[in-house]
């Protein structure tokens, strides 16, 4: 079996397709309105607190799951000996191939504003009245079915020819649109206000609400969720180096948030509108700032094919772990899997695209708050209590540059899985109103 699976092409490769999957809409779309809504700089004081507390070990955490046991997490809670695991393995599974199923639904309204934008449309709309009027249509549905069609084609590959081949194509050109429309942005007249908010804390705005939306922040956007990162992990090389690669995931994907920060906010403030505006911001609040912008087609252009390879990269990646339980659990053939599973993902897209409530319900309530912490701490407790912690630190500081000394073991075991439970029982709580959060 270890020989038949399949490995990651360089080192190059596995970072450029963990940076897809981590460089998502999360951290164009979701970052932007979550910092805006909880206060701008005031967010990324407990960002970056829990990104260093959480972040980059629950990377290594996974990675090394997976690659201990050659396998994604089914097989890996499996093999392990985890009691029931036959079983809990299916709960990470099933709330990634759910994201996949909502996040291609926001993939094809990416596309649907990067072709308006490209063709015009985008500068005559009255950007309130059209959004609202396109995702109570049933024109989405044609949209989720391209970008279901885009991932399968890329998934249906594999993992060297399919997903690190178009990673390694995806994430530069992410890189350099973030960049160009950073420099635009910065350049706007009335920007200064935009970069005092995300760059100036008022540390009075750092609520327990700023915290949970913080540590969600960084499970949903770094693919936290207990199988992508497992799966990913299976496919790196034994002398791969999973701390060295952890910290270049997480601040990478960390400095690429922060650069769409720059995008957002100086263009928001220059045009007098509500960076608190939430997930309108990006096909709303933003349209109409291109309208009014010099050059705003062109940028619009490139500001939605920025939003739609974000989201394509991290589709991919999702799909992945479901489609490997089927390929190497239950030997099926990766084409007529990834055809299926399409399939099945349009089919849960359909009333996340015709009703809000049901896409606002999956998105946060279910995946962000409940199913992913649950994936999350189920991982955690497979690797520090069944592995074991001394046999993991030995996986994982096989090949490091940066060696995990003897506190990797008690902060694996006892106060990572502690964090996430906390955060699960605060996401439980505000789903019944008893803790309030922003989602």
């Amino acid at each position: 079996m270890e020989e038949e699976r399949e490995r990651w092409g360089s080192k190059f490769g596995f970072i450029m397709a963990t940076m897809g999957s981590a460089v998502g809409l999360g951290n164009i779309w979701m970052f932007s309105y979550r910092c805006g809504r909880c206060g701008g700089a005031a967010f990324l004081i407990p960002y970056l607190i829990i990104l260093f507390l959480v972040g980059i070990i629950g990377l290594m955490v996974e990675w090394t799951l997976g690659r201990k046991n050659k396998a994604g997490v089914l097989d890996s809670l499996i093999n392990c000996g985890f009691p029931g695991g036959k079983y809990l393995g299916w709960i990470p599974i099933i709330n990634v191939f759910l994201i996949f199923s909502f996040y291609a639904v926001i993939e094809g309204w990416c596309m649907k504003y990067m072709v308006m934008s490209l063709s015009g449309e985008l500068m005559a709309i009255d950007p309130g009245p059209y959004f609202g009027n396109f995702v109570s249509s049933y024109e989405p549905l044609i949209w989720l079915a391209i970008g279901i069609i885009a991932t399968v084609t890329i998934n249906s590959f594999g993992v060297k020819k399919g997903i690190e081949r178009a990673c390694k194509f995806m994430m530069p050109l992410l890189l350099v649109l973030v960049v160009i429309l950073m420099i635009r942005s910065l350049t706007l007249p009335g920007a200064e206000a935009g970069i005092a908010f995300f760059t100036k804390p008022d540390l009075s705005k750092i609520t327990w609400d700023v915290w949970l939306n913080a540590a969600g922040q960084i499970f949903f956007s770094l693919s936290l969720v207990g199988s992508t990162m497992v799966v990913y992990g299976s496919y790196l090389r034994p002398k791969d180096d999973i701390p060295g690669s952890a910290l270049i995931v997480a601040l990478g994907n960390t400095a690429i948030a922060l650069m769409c920060g720059f995008v957002i906010f100086p263009a928001v403030f220059s045009f007098g509108l509500d960076p608190a505006s939430g997930p309108s911001l990006a096909f709303i609040t933003l349209s109409s700032i291109f309208q009014q912008m010099v050059g705003g087609r062109f940028f619009a252009f490139l500001f939605f094919l920025l939003l739609f390879i974000a989201a394509l990269s991290s589709d991919v990646s999702m799909m992945e772990p479901v489609t490997e339980v089927f390929v190497s659990h239950f030997k099926l053939g990766r084409k007529k899997v990834t055809l299926l599973l399409g399939f099945l993902a349009f089919l849960v897209g359909i009333p996340c695209a015709l009703l809000g409530w049901f896409l606002d319900l999956l998105a946060s309530v279910v995946t962000t708050m409940i199913l992913a912490p649950i994936g999350g701490i189920i991982v955690a407790v497979a690797l520090a209590w069944f592995v074991g912690v001394k046999h993991a630190r030995e996986e994982v500081n096989e090949g490091a540059s940066i060696k995990m000394g003897k506190w990797w073991e008690p902060y694996v075991k006892y106060i990572y899985p502690a964090i996430i439970l906390v955060i699960l029982i605060l996401g439980i709580l505000s789903c019944f109103g008893i803790f309030e959060a922003t989602w």
